[in-house]
């Protein structure tokens, strides 16, 4: 059963991800982050990300103390804040 209820011709009924998996093409950069949370020995650790779209950041979340976000900013202004 499709998870928008809508069944179309030739679509895939079954839009969940129960039972699916996926193989991530960014991990190194996640073990970046971990990696350097690991050698700062308790000194902050921002993590700044430059997306077209939405993430999710739950792998990394609570072992940052901030993220920022831009959408295409130039990288003076991000250093300025």
């Amino acid at each position: 059963m499709s998870l928008a209820g809508d069944v179309r011709e030739g679509d895939v009924l079954n839009r969940s991800y129960k039972g699916k998996t996926v193989t991530s093409k960014n991990e190194a950069d996640l073990d970046t982050v971990l990696e350097t949370k690991k050698r700062m020995n308790g000194k902050s650790v921002i993590v700044s990300l430059r997306l077209s779209n939405p993430a999710v950041v739950a792998e990394f979340e609570s072992e940052v103390d901030a993220i920022l976000v831009n959408f295409g900013l130039q990288d003076q202004a991000i250093m300025d804040v």
